[in-house]
């Protein structure tokens, strides 16, 4: 069974992609043509998958799960309310969820050094050093043509 990604992939003019990639001298760039057509795909895909922002706090610690932010909701709801008989449970109940996820996550790092697995092992001080290989890429301006080319083909359907 085949999925299909998006139904303008099946209406789209692929024969415009190799004109763009063709030289004076007729001779196809296969390296062009192959970087119109990718980049004219990812444009489709990124039109039709959802995206969604994740917000991380700068100071963030490791060990905050979703069960101490939930505490933590609950025990500032108990204290905006102004109600004690509320908030003492709540206070007691996040301190409670605190010291269970610093346990876990420190179980999860332990975990790291127990194993005979070396990867693993780099892999834990890369986290706990928060350490982060450079992977930015650059985008040269000539990317932009499938994106033109996109726009383009959308107006040609709509016609």
């Amino acid at each position: 069974m085949a999925v299909v990604v998006n139904p303008s992939l099946d209406r789209s003019d692929w024969d415009v992609f190799k004109a763009a990639a063709t030289w004076e001298d007729s001779s196809v760039s296969i390296q062009n043509y192959a970087e119109y057509v990718t980049g004219y795909i990812s444009t489709c895909v990124d039109n039709i998958m959802p995206t969604i922002q994740a917000r991380k706090v700068p100071n963030q610690k490791p060990w905050i799960n979703s069960q101490v932010r939930h505490m933590l909701r609950a025990r500032s709801f108990a204290f905006t309310s102004g109600n004690e008989t509320e908030y003492k449970p709540a206070k007691y109940s996040l301190r409670k969820a605190i010291t269970v996820a610093k346990r876990q996550y420190r179980e999860k790092l332990d975990s790291f050094y127990s194993n005979a697995d070396a990867r693993r092992m780099w892999q834990g001080l890369q986290h706990i050093t928060d350490y982060r290989t450079s992977t930015s890429t650059t985008i040269s301006p000539s990317d932009s043509l499938p994106d033109d080319l996109n726009i383009s083909a959308l107006f040609r359907d709509l016609q």
